[in-house]
């Protein structure tokens, strides 16, 4: 802080020094705020992203649109203000196909299911459910199954961590013997 005084003349020659004023001079609050990453369809949170906490950003909070620019002001106890700005970007979710058509019967008793993604490095893992099961290569492109159900495919883009899923059911022909009962 300083000490200043003012002294003023006027017109006639008559002049006036003030009393002595004290000025403090603070410095801004250093702002920080990181990028925020996420996917199609799901909200960003952007909690912790700015600081120092108790600021404010120009979004909502979770954001829920497309990729963006966004700014983060903080005010001190002093009553400096200060911002930072950095980017939300929102990542395209992968695409995924579980195929449809797959048939089962007492002669096909384990069969392949297979998956298709564009998607570069995609990370494919299968889940069946309603009497289906993977019965080997969950984590790939073809799995094989040895019970008709439903299977759901699941595909992440390891960059961007975003995930998209796909179903099919499987089903099952009995297989009829002629002359059997």
């Amino acid at each position: 802080s300083t000490t200043y005084t003012h002294s003023y003349t006027d017109g006639n020659g008559c002049s006036n020094t003030s009393a002595p004023a004290q000025v403090t001079v603070y410095a801004l609050p250093v702002v920080t705020l990181a990028n925020a990453n996420g996917c199609v369809g799901s909200p960003v949170d952007l909690t912790g992203k700015g600081t120092p906490g108790g600021g404010n950003y120009n979004v909502s909070n979770p954001y829920s649109g497309s990729s963006t620019s966004y700014t983060y002001t903080y005010s001190d106890g002093n009553g400096c203000t200060n911002s930072s700005s950095a980017n939300i970007v929102v990542n395209p979710l992968p695409d995924v196909h579980a195929g449809t058509g797959y048939q089962m019967n007492c002669n096909d008793t384990i069969i392949p299911l297979h998956g298709i993604s564009a998607t570069p490095n995609a990370q494919f893992n299968w889940q069946g459910s309603n009497g289906g099961h993977v019965s080997a290569n969950q984590n790939s492109a073809d799995p094989s199954i040895d019970a008709h159900g439903h299977f759901t495919l699941t595909v992440t883009d390891p960059a961007t961590n975003c995930s998209a899923s796909d179903a099919t059911d499987v089903a099952f022909d009995p297989c009829i013997f002629p002359g059997r009962s």
